[in-house]
C-alpha cells in the first residue's frame, strides 16, 4: 500500500521496489554486503530529495516561508559520508518529515475539495472525514479484539465514508416517515429519516458512556451520567457532570452527533470545514445559557459536538486537551481517547446501516441478511 502511494505521487522508486523484493523473497534471509547498504542509503537519500522537490512544486504562492525553507532540502550525498552527517541531515528530523507530509496532504486536499465535478454532498463528506479526530482509530486503536471494528462494520463504514451504495439497502420513492426518497447510499435514511432515531440514541449513549469512563480514568471527581436533578426549574439534563481533580472546576457536558449532510448544514459544510460541529456547539450553548447562569453560575458548560464522519468540534478538542494536562502521558491519553470516541461513533454508524438492512430483510424475506457481507467480498 505504501509503495502504491509513493508511486502514485512520485513515480516508480527503485529503492521501494528493492524493499518489496527483499520482503517478499522466499527462502533463508541473507545479510546484505556493505556495498549494498551504502547503495541503498544513497538511493534512498536521492529519492527523499526528489520527494522534497516534488512537494515544493506543489506549494502555492501563499505557503508560509518556514515551510518553504523546510521543503528546500540540500542534496543527500552527505548520508554516505559518515554517521554524523547522516544524523544532522535535515530530512532525518521527524518534525521536518511531519511538516512536509502535512503540507503535501493539505495541498492534495485543497485540490480535491475545489474540484467542480464533486457534488455538494461528497464535498461536505470529504471535509468532515478529513477533520481533526476523524479516522484516528485507524492508526491509534489498540489491537485487542473487543476494541476493534468487525469486518462487516469496517466494510459498511468504508462504503458510507466513500459514498458508495450499501448492498441490500432498499430504495423507496417516498418514505412514509420523512416524505423523502431513500437511495442506495443511505444518506437520507442514515442522516435524516426518523426511522433511525432509536439507533441514533444508542450511538449517543455509547459515546457518552465511553467519555465518562475516560473521565474516571483521568481521576475526575463525582462523575455522573444524566443527573436527574441538576436543574431544578428547567427541563434540561446534561449528559455528564464531572469535577476536574486539579482545578476543582465542575463541568456540565452535553454530547451531540450532528450530520454535515443535513439540509440546514449542507450548503455551508461543503465550503467550510467543521461548520456542522460549530453550529451544534453554538446551539447547545444558547440552549443551556439561561439555566446555567441562573442555577449553576460557577459551573462550566461544554458541548461535545461530533460530526457523523468523525470530525470533532473546536470546544470538544479544547476540553479533551485541558482534561488530561495533569497526566504524565497526556499525549498518549489524548490520542487514545480520541481514537476510542471515534471508534464508538463509527460502530454506531454501522449499527444504523445494519439496522436498516434488518428491517428491509424482514419486509422482504427473500433477501437474506448475510447477502450484505457476501456481496462486498472482493471479486
Amino acid at each position: 500500500a505504501w509503495r502504491n502511494t509513493f508511486r502514485s505521487n512520485l513515480g516508480d522508486w527503485p529503492y521501494i521496489t528493492a524493499i518489496e523484493h527483499k520482503v517478499l523473497a522466499e527462502g533463508t534471509a541473507q545479510t546484505n554486503s556493505l556495498t549494498e547498504q551504502q547503495w541503498s542509503a544513497a538511493e534512498l537519500a536521492n529519492q527523499i530529495d526528489a520527494s522534497a522537490q516534488a512537494i515544493q512544486r506543489r506549494m502555492g504562492p501563499d505557503t508560509p516561508p518556514r515551510i518553504v525553507r523546510l521543503a528546500t532540502l540540500q542534496p543527500m550525498a552527505a548520508v554516505t559520508q559518515g554517521r554524523e552527517a547522516a544524523e544532522t541531515a535535515a530530512w532525518n528530523n521527524g518534525s521536518t518529515q511531519q511538516t512536509l507530509a502535512r503540507e503535501a496532504h493539505h495541498r492534495a486536499f485543497q485540490r480535491v475539495v475545489s474540484n467542480p465535478r464533486i457534488s455538494p454532498g461528497n464535498r461536505a463528506r470529504i471535509r468532515s472525514a478529513a477533520g481533526s479526530g476523524s479516522g484516528v482509530w485507524l492508526r491509534e486503536i489498540p489491537t485487542l479484539t473487543p476494541k476493534k471494528l468487525s469486518a462487516t462494520e469496517m466494510q459498511v463504514n468504508v462504503r458510507m465514508l466513500l459514498g458508495l451504495p450499501i448492498p441490500g439497502l432498499r430504495t423507496t420513492e417516498k418514505c412514509t416517515s420523512c416524505r423523502c426518497m431513500h437511495d442506495a447510499t443511505g444518506v437520507q435514511r442514515f442522516h435524516h429519516c426518523p426511522t433511525s432515531t432509536e439507533l441514533w440514541q444508542r450511538r449517543h449513549d455509547e459515546i457518552c458512556r465511553e467519555l465518562a469512563r475516560w473521565l474516571r480514568r483521568w481521576n475526575f471527581l463525582d462523575v455522573e451520567q444524566e443527573p436527574a436533578r441538576y436543574f431544578e426549574n428547567y427541563g434540561l439534563r446534561p449528559d455528564i457532570i464531572a469535577t476536574h481533580p486539579r482545578t476543582r472546576q465542575r463541568y456540565a457536558l452535553d454530547i451531540t452527533v450532528v450530520s454535515p449532510l443535513q439540509g440546514k448544514y449542507l450548503r455551508r459544510s461543503q465550503a467550510e470545514s467543521g461548520c456542522a460541529a460549530r453550529a451544534a456547539e453554538s446551539w447547545k450553548i444558547a440552549h443551556y445559557q439561561e439555566a446555567m447562569s441562573v442555577e449553576h453560575e460557577d459551573d462550566k458548560f461544554v458541548p461535545i459536538a461530533i460530526e457523523t464522519f468523525g470530525r470533532t468540534g473546536q470546544l470538544t478538542q479544547e476540553f479533551l486537551r485541558d482534561s488530561c494536562k495533569h497526566l504524565l502521558h497526556r499525549s498518549q491519553e489524548l490520542s487514545d481517547v480520541r481514537a476510542q470516541l471515534n471508534r464508538y461513533l463509527w460502530q454506531g454508524n454501522a449499527e444504523v446501516a445494519l439496522g436498516a438492512l434488518r428491517v428491509d430483510q424482514l419486509d422482504n424475506p427473500l433477501v437474506p441478511i448475510f447477502s450484505f457481507e457476501r456481496s462486498m467480498r472482493p471479486r
